[in-house]
């Protein structure tokens, strides 16, 4: 299924490489999409340490609750086991002393790899500007305005940003499997001292399903809660595999196709139409 999801993706299917006619036919094509950096999941039993840096044990509370949340078809995907102790060389990044250390906990705990790392940047800022407005000046009754005036209305942009650089190490051999970079910011307008929630503006947020819950945007706190847990859901896509169900558009006809290869698309097609992906895939893959 991974191998069909691979090709339906690629845009065979999709008309990417054929010139196809336009009638078309859409279906909902459920399957299980692979970590991007899939070592994690593959071992399993992982350890979790507290991350340095401002912020970093608040992170690694947020990321440790999403990864024992973690299921795949109702089975957990990770065995997590929460351990204390790092003492991080640097508050900026990891240092390889630091996956030293790491790597003796995780022998320690009986784990297979051990996640840790830096929160390099939690930071809150403001700036301030004004709205024009437009009000009644003056009224003859109910909804009746005579004369309407333009009031300048003081407001403050806040801005959050919220950089991690985790780290992942095998504990058998000590190998670095998980190396990034992650950040998330956002920004909100309050006026009058008044949150107005429609104004959340993000940078560095991926489309998938939030693994962590988000509150409403009522405050600066409130809103470098909200990148972290972007943070975390960035770091959950890269480590954990997901169910998905994506919308397929098959064309009807492949004419750009050798006449042999035509008639095994049309078969191919026959199946994806009930159902039978399976199947269809299957046929689509030789």
């Amino acid at each position: 299924m991974q191998r069909c999801a691979g090709i339906i993706l690629g845009g065979i299917l999709l008309g990417g490489a054929i010139s196809l006619p336009a009638a078309a036919k859409t279906i909902d094509y459920p399957g299980r999409f692979p970590a991007k950096y899939p070592e994690l999941s593959d071992l399993r039993t992982i350890g979790l340490v507290n991350f340095g840096g401002q912020q970093g044990d608040d992170f690694a509370l947020a990321l440790g609750n999403a990864l024992q949340e973690a299921k795949l078809d109702e089975h957990p995907i990770f065995t997590i086991k929460n351990e204390d102790g790092m003492t991080y060389k640097s508050p900026r990044a990891p240092a390889p002393a630091d996956t030293a250390v790491a790597v003796r906990i995780g022998k320690s705990s009986g784990v297979a790899a051990v996640i840790f790392g830096v929160v390099a940047e939690a930071s809150l800022s403001a700036s301030d500007y004004t709205e024009q407005k437009s009000v009644c000046a003056s009224s003859s009754g109910f909804l009746k305005c005579e004369n309407y005036e333009t009031v300048n209305i003081p407001c403050k942009k806040h801005t959050a940003r919220y950089t991690v650089l985790p780290r992942a190490v095998r504990v058998s051999d000590g190998q670095l499997i998980y190396s990034q970079s992650l950040t998330a910011q956002a920004s909100f307008n309050m006026c009058n001292g008044q949150a107005d929630p429609g104004t959340v503006n993000l940078l560095g947020l991926f489309s998938v399903k939030k693994t962590v819950k988000e509150e409403p945007i009522t405050s600066p706190e409130a809103l470098l809660g909200k990148v972290r847990n972007d943070v975390v859901n960035q770091l959950y896509k890269h480590i954990a595999p997901q169910n998905r169900t994506i919308s397929v558009t098959f064309k009807d006809r492949a004419p750009d196709l050798p006449k042999a290869d035509q008639a095994q698309f049309k078969n191919g097609l026959d199946f994806a139409y009930v159902g039978r992906m399976d199947r269809a895939c299957g046929i689509f893959e030789t």
